[in-house]
């Protein structure tokens, strides 16, 4: 039964998709209608499809596949799919029939099964509690003074060695120059930490923005030196670093060292996952291996790709940008992701525990917000591929389905 309903939303995906790129035939056009005055509900869900601020979104995500196997990914991963659009000698009709299909098939498509009652109400019940992430982090001072950003009020509440601390109305962290540093304020430090669960964006005293991931850390000086600007990484962030030619731009974590001038990139240095990646968006980096070893690897990273470090050794490869900053855009967005790596991710946002034990070798894509239900997240999961979750004292399971 529950497989005959995906199926059937599935074909009610295709005709909306047909509707968008003005293809249906009349009697597909009738049952297009039929359904649409069947219920209130589908009316309503029909007009959110084929909004303006809906399609928007879901053409970012379209962004994020490989143009030439994007549809090919869908088809080979859901069963009873209606056929593909014939392209049309426009371009601008073809990405828009591509977008219409892609974002329905995999993402809209979900909606139509996991807005509706379903026969999986235990899982519905077992996730009700479990919220996804939000701002918050802990700042620790250099007196070792704990502040929970998220508990405060916007403004400035605090100040240290010639340094004001403020947050800002939409939950920023901003750090700013008023006086001359005195003293030995070089050997001061703060740190920022956010929880699984949270997210938090800080601007450093040289002007750079750091946007952090759940569970992840990031100490830094209250004055940077003359010579350089160095700080040290746990977990993931996202930096847009102030260009400074007199002093280079330095992140640290456990096994090597990122060095800058002024550029975007991500760094995911997890400690459950067993690599680093380190991914350039725009200017060039170094990435150094064991950066106070005397065999450290050295490579220098062009936009678009990414290092990994595994096992010691360094790599460099074609990087899916948008993959990668799926997560500092508000969204979870999986290219053929492998399955156990998905769940490290709802792990951290959603603080959840995982049963990795009966996780299966599979690979995965999906897109959908970060603000969604962790529910709504295991359906889109589920429908994908032949896996099924539970949910139980706040552990994920995962298993086949019989």
């Amino acid at each position: 039964m529950e497989e005959q309903k995906v199926q059937y939303s599935f074909k009610i995906a295709g005709l909306i998709t047909k509707y968008m790129n003005n293809s249906l035939d009349p009697e597909q056009q009738q049952e297009l209608t039929q359904w649409i005055n069947d219920d209130p509900a589908n009316e309503s869900l029909f007009k959110k499809l084929n909004s303006e601020e809906v399609q928007e979104h879901y053409f970012a995500g379209l962004k994020a596949f490989p143009a030439a196997n994007a549809l090919l990914k869908v088809k080979g991963r859901i069963h009873g799919v209606p056929k593909v659009l014939k392209m049309r000698s426009s371009k601008q009709q073809w990405l828009y029939a591509s977008v219409a299909a892609v974002l329905l098939l995999i993402s809209v498509g979900i909606w139509f099964v996991v807005g509706k009652k379903t026969d999986d109400e235990e899982l519905r019940y077992a996730t009700a509690n479990i919220s996804p992430g939000r701002n918050v982090a802990t700042l620790t001072l250099s007196n070792g003074k704990k502040i929970t950003l998220d508990s405060i009020a916007s403004g400035r509440f605090a100040e240290q060695s010639g340094i004001s601390i403020s947050k800002t109305k939409d939950g920023n962290l901003v750090y700013q120059i008023t006086d001359q540093p005195t003293g030995r304020s070089n050997d001061q430090f703060n740190s920022i930490e956010t929880p699984k669960g949270g997210t938090y964006q800080i601007h450093l005293p040289d002007g750079t923005k750091v946007w952090l991931n759940a569970a992840s850390s990031l100490r830094f000086p209250v004055h940077f030196s003359q010579k350089e600007r160095r700080v040290e990484l746990t977990g993931e962030g996202y930096f847009e670093v102030a260009k400074d030619k007199a002093r280079p731009f330095l992140v640290k974590n456990e096994t090597q060292e990122t060095k800058v001038l002024g550029t975007h990139f991500n760094i995911n240095g997890y400690s459950d996952n067993t690599f680093v990646q380190t991914t350039l968006i725009e200017g060039s980096v170094q990435v150094s291996s064991f950066p106070e070893a005397s065999h450290a690897e050295h490579v220098v990273l062009k936009p678009g790709q990414q290092s990994e470090l595994n096992s010691g050794k360094l790599m460099v490869k074609p990087a899916n940008l948008q993959e990668v900053m799926a997560w500092k855009n508000g969204n979870f967005l999986f290219d053929a992701m492998e399955l156990s790596n998905i769940l490290k991710q709802l792990n951290r946002w959603y603080n959840i525990s995982v049963d990795y034990s009966g996780v299966p070798d599979l690979r995965l894509t999906g897109y959908i917000s970060r603000n969604e239900s962790l529910y709504r997240v295991l359906h889109m999961l589920e429908i994908t591929a032949n896996v099924k979750f539970k949910v139980q004292n706040n552990v994920l399971k995962t298993s086949i389905k019989k």
